[in-house]
């Protein structure tokens, strides 16, 4: 009897703990829709990339980023979205239509997609 109730409150001390993380995490998104301006631990959350792998971003120049005191980096919200949308990958639909306008017009140039 004593083992079932020690169980279930470490069933439930379990449950405490995962709820606790998902309103940790939900208040982090929250806080991070809230600036423009972001640190390099905001741009990891908001990618799901490691810090250092954003560090390495900004060393080769891929990403955009600034560094107004010559130390500390931050990021334009808006860039780093920016930055996230490049190299679009078409699906599969995406590419019947452009299959179907060439057949029909012999371009493939695709006016809504500039």
């Amino acid at each position: 009897m004593e083992s079932k109730i020690l169980e279930r409150l470490d069933a439930m001390q379990q449950a405490i703990d995962k709820t606790k993380q998902a309103i940790d995490k939900t208040q982090t998104f929250a806080l991070l829709a809230a600036k423009t301006m972001l640190s390099i631990a905001d741009v990891a959350a908001l990618t799901g990339m490691s810090k250092a792998h954003i560090y390495r971003l900004t060393c080769t120049r891929v990403i955009p980023y600034y560094k107004p005191n010559g130390k500390q980096i931050f990021f334009k919200r808006q860039d780093v979205e920016t930055w996230m949308q490049q190299n679009r990958v078409d699906s599969v639909a995406d590419a019947e239509a452009i299959a179907a306008r060439y057949c029909v017009t012999g371009s493939a140039h695709n006016p809504a997609r500039q």
